[in-house]
This record gives C-alpha cells, structure tokens and sequence, in this order.
C-alpha cells in the first residue's frame, strides 16, 4: 500500500510498537517521494485505512523523509481500543 505507487522501492520495513498507552505501527519504504495517484489503489486504500483510524480515536501521519521515500504511521491510544 505504502510502495505501490512508489517508483524505484527497494526496501519496506516495518515497526510495531506496543506500551501500556500506544499502538504504534510504522511503515517506512525507500524510492520516489510522490503521494498516490487520486484514483489509485494506493490512494483509496490509504482513505481506507484513515477512515477505520479515525472510528477508533487513531491517527494517520505521512511523511517524506529527506532521504526520500515514505513512512506512513499508525496511531491509537490504548485505552480506546480497550473501549470499543
């Protein structure tokens, strides 16, 4: 989802972080800096995913990093989830 649409990506890694008070889940990739085309799987699939974040008090963060790429992060505040 995140290197789709990225020209030039060699490389995804991905971090899950746990704590009594955050779920953290980031996705950084390398190659071309560019957002998803409007229309793109890439694009409807990123909505997806902030739609979902935001019914359960999350939170969606992208970034170009100046070394280029992406990194896309995935918030939610544990006792949220414990609520839902």
């Amino acid at each position: 989802m995140v290197a789709e649409d990225q020209e030039a990506v060699t490389a995804v890694d991905l971090s899950i972080t746990v704590n009594p008070d955050c779920l953290s889940i980031r996705v950084l990739s390398d190659g071309a800096t560019a957002e998803p085309a409007q229309d793109s799987r890439g694009s409807v699939a990123l909505s997806f995913v902030r739609h979902r974040l935001q019914a359960i008090g999350g939170a969606m963060i992208i970034e170009h990093p100046a070394s280029g790429g992406m990194s896309l992060t995935a918030q939610v505040d544990m006792a949220r989830l414990g609520s839902q």
